[in-house]
């Protein structure tokens, strides 16, 4: 921390003083890492179980909307298509047939 910084180390202290404040120092560094590897292993823990609760919604959500296309399929109805559905898909197609044949049909005129 900011002790840290002082600029002393022990070594320039005389007898057993200076070497009690290397030891400090060390002593505090090795309680620093502990610390952030306590963090650590918590965030991890922490990511893990995010991980699981994602998962595990998204697995849940898929089956809702199996349930739900299965109950509407039993009824008689159908559940909303996606946008590009099949008769999207043909309708663009003949624009760009159509569209392909106009670019034909005029290149044909000009000679």
């Amino acid at each position: 921390g900011a002790s840290l910084g002082t600029g002393n180390t022990g070594a320039s202290s005389a007898g057993a003083g200076g070497a009690g404040r290397v030891v400090d120092i060390n002593a505090r560094a090795r309680l620093q890492a502990a610390e952030e590897y306590a963090e650590l292993v918590t965030a991890v823990h922490v990511h893990k179980e995010m991980l699981f609760d994602y998962g595990h919604s998204l697995e849940k959500e898929r089956e809702q909307l199996k349930k739900a296309t299965s109950t509407a399929r039993f009824v008689g109805l159908g559940m909303p298509k996606l946008y590009e559905d099949e008769a999207f898909t043909k309708e663009r197609d003949a624009a760009k047939v159509r569209s392909l044949q106009r670019d034909a049909d005029a290149g044909l005129g000009e000679k």
